[in-house]
């Protein structure tokens, strides 16, 4: 099996160098990812500016390539042009920090599996459920063995799975259920401050998962110390609307 590692917070971050590390023994690993922090950026992608790579020499013994673009520049880059012959599986992660409910849709982590999943490729999104004091030997060590008993033939083509591992022991990890997203939205405060100069600028401060959250959704398995695995589609087509607006007249 050959795995196309990327990330969004970096080539150099702790989680997608715990990630390549617990899969190198079972699969041939590429790791295409940003040169720098890229979170937040979702499914962007450079237009006005040229993509750039390096080779990094690691200690793993694998292939390690940064781009100076954002995570779906890292894969699609990697798949058209770094890569030579097929990649099986593409892993996003282990991200810093969870990627769950609404949150999803900003996520550099998220964005690049879709991408992968727009390429036909069966694709992962893989984040830790914490802030601080990260231990990334768990979710490395769940996919390992979840990558193992995973039939990839069974992912359809556009389609990708969004894993939230809570930040615990492995040995705590309670199993992991297949859940929904929940349709809660937590990324909408703003915290007003000053500047040296008596202006007034804005932070994003609202990273806590507080609010209502469906039974079978992703927040309350990561919160019961379930590792949660949502499936999710990159298509952005409604097929029940869409059959309500062809059925209306």
């Amino acid at each position: 099996m050959r795995i196309l590692i990327t990330n969004d917070d970096g080539y150099q971050a702790e989680g997608i160098l715990a990630l390549a590390k617990a899969l190198k023994d079972i699969a041939d690993i590429v790791v295409v990812a940003p040169m720098s922090e890229m979170s937040g950026t979702s499914s962007s992608i450079t237009i006005y500016n040229p993509l750039r790579f390096k080779v990094i020499d690691n200690d793993l013994g694998i292939d390690i390539f940064a781009v100076n673009g954002t995570p779906v520049d890292s894969v699609k880059l990697g798949l058209s042009k770094l890569i030579q012959g097929k990649i099986d599986l593409v892993i996003s992660g282990i991200n810093n920090g969870p990627n769950v409910a609404m949150n999803t849709c900003y996520s550099g982590t998220v964005g690049a599996a879709i991408e992968g999943a727009i390429w036909g490729i069966p694709s992962i999104a893989v984040s830790i459920g914490g802030y601080r004091d990260l231990d990334y030997e768990t979710p490395a060590m769940f996919m390992r063995d979840y990558v193992q008993k995973l039939d990839l033939s069974i992912i359809d083509k556009g389609s990708l799975l969004n894993i939230n591992v809570p930040n615990i022991p492995y040995k705590d990890i309670k199993g992991y259920k297949y859940t929904s997203i929940s349709t809660h939205s937590y990324l909408n405060n703003y915290e007003e401050r000053a500047d040296t100069f008596r202006d007034n600028y804005y932070w994003l401060s609202d990273y806590e998962k507080e609010g209502t959250h469906e039974d079978n959704s992703d927040v309350v398995a990561l919160d019961l110390g379930y590792v949660s695995i949502s499936p999710m589609k990159a298509s952005l087509v409604d097929d029940r609307l869409l059959l309500k607006l062809k059925n209306q007249n």
